[in-house]
């Protein structure tokens, strides 16, 4: 009985050993990918290619839920998110004074044509 019962013990602590290791590769694996998905989102970022960084930002989250670290590292990711919202926001407001500038350079060449009879008073 009582070498029964430290033999259980042991194979206790064994076991407990072991689902301690195998979660820390799982958080190790998981904060690599989760890393991963961060450098690839803010590589689209710089390129402008907004959706994908969104995509890869979200994949982020999901690794890091997986790996039980996502309110830890929760504030990189929304630190992300908020990044990418500021440059889409920018990059559209550039859009449209290129549009607006295209818009005017069109008017001023067709105020400017001879003969076309449009001015600009």
């Amino acid at each position: 009985g009582f070498q029964e019962a430290g033999e259980e013990n042991v194979a206790s602590q064994a076991r407990q050993m072991l689902a301690d290791v195998e979660q820390r590769i799982r958080e190790t694996n998981t904060s690599e990918e989760a890393d991963a998905a961060i450098a690839s989102a803010e590589a689209h970022l710089t390129h402008q290619r907004f959706g994908e960084a969104r995509r890869e930002g979200a994949q982020a989250m999901l690794f890091l839920a997986k790996g039980g670290m996502l309110e830890e590292r929760e504030a990189q990711v929304t630190d992300l998110e908020e990044r990418i919202q500021a440059q889409e926001t920018r990059h559209g407001a550039c859009a449209d004074i290129r549009h607006a500038l295209t818009v005017g350079a069109g008017a001023l060449e067709l105020a400017r044509a001879p003969g076309k009879g449009v001015s600009l008073e």
